[in-house]
């Protein structure tokens, strides 16, 4: 069996990656947004959110793991508009 082999079933762990060119579109997005205005703000649509599940039912991934291995992680997907 593949634990017999050194694996174990374990659930994927997330990791953020935020380059730092991320960061820094992400400053100055809100840096944009923050000097809208109120005529810059009555173009803007809000709406009620809905959450997609796109990895699974609750978004958590499971694989084999080599014990002897570093664990795998993966990028989430963002969700709930945050």
């Amino acid at each position: 069996t593949l634990r017999n082999q050194g694996m174990a079933y374990v659930k994927r762990k997330p990791a953020t990656v935020l380059s730092p060119q991320h960061k820094q579109k992400r400053v100055a997005f809100a840096k944009e947004v923050m000097e809208y205005g109120i005529h810059g703000w009555s173009k803007v649509l809000f709406s009620d959110e809905k959450k997609f599940n796109l990895d699974g039912p609750d978004g958590t991934q499971y694989y084999w793991h080599h014990l002897n291995r570093e664990p795998e992680i993966f990028s989430k997907r963002q969700n709930d508009g945050g």
